[in-house]
């Protein structure tokens, strides 16, 4: 845990490096977000324990959204609630923000099921990815997830799809262009993810 916690400072070292870094596209912050994409225990911990400088990013809406998206973590939610007296980097349209990237949230549900359906298909597709991120796959091993991720998604087709923004799936997508050779499969990866997953960054 207190190796996990020098890394995130590390990294966010680096974008605090930046003298703008809050304009940085989100493929800066994918690492920083990859090590707090945990559970709520950490991230608790995490925001409770380090420096107001880290906070800064970590309360970031490029770093925040995404992760409590992938997380689904009521109990994170309802801990940035209870902080918002006592931490002036959070704000009523943060909460706003946070509470709407609950997929219970996404949509006034008649039916919860809808949210616990979605749940449990983009947790599934979250798990592969995440298994293959640290993998040293050949490219045709690579084409074969990327084509069973388009498959998977329309064969489970959803709304709510169209409002992810499945940062650990942008993260993957661009690390592996670096091994596919011909730009036209690229491209063509690129367009059907795009619109599979609009808030994607491919």
């Amino acid at each position: 845990m207190e190796n996990r916690i020098y890394k995130i400072k590390e990294k966010c070292d680096e974008i605090l490096s930046f003298d703008m870094w809050f304009n940085l596209n989100e493929s800066f912050f994918w690492p920083i977000m990859e090590l707090i994409d945990i559970n709520s225990d950490l991230l608790i911990n995490l925001y409770n324990t380090v420096e107001d400088k880290y906070l800064e990013v970590l309360y970031h809406n490029t770093v925040i959204i995404p992760v409590i998206e992938s997380t689904q973590s009521e109990t994170f939610v309802r801990y940035i609630k209870n902080q918002k007296s006592e931490q002036s980097l959070i704000d009523d349209i943060l909460i706003y923000d946070i509470e709407s990237a609950l997929f219970i949230n996404y949509k006034e549900l008649k039916d919860p099921l809808i949210a616990y359906y979605f749940n449990k298909i983009y947790m599934q597709l979250k798990n592969i990815i995440i298994q293959s991120y640290n993998k040293n796959h050949s490219e045709k091993q690579i084409i074969e997830i990327l084509e069973f991720t388009i498959n998977f998604s329309e064969n489970n087709p959803h709304e709510y799809f169209n409002y992810v923004h499945v940062y650990w799936l942008s993260q993957y997508f661009n690390k592996v262009c670096r091994i596919i050779h011909d730009p036209k499969k690229i491209e063509y990866y690129k367009k059907h993810l795009s619109k599979i997953f609009p808030k994607g960054y491919f």
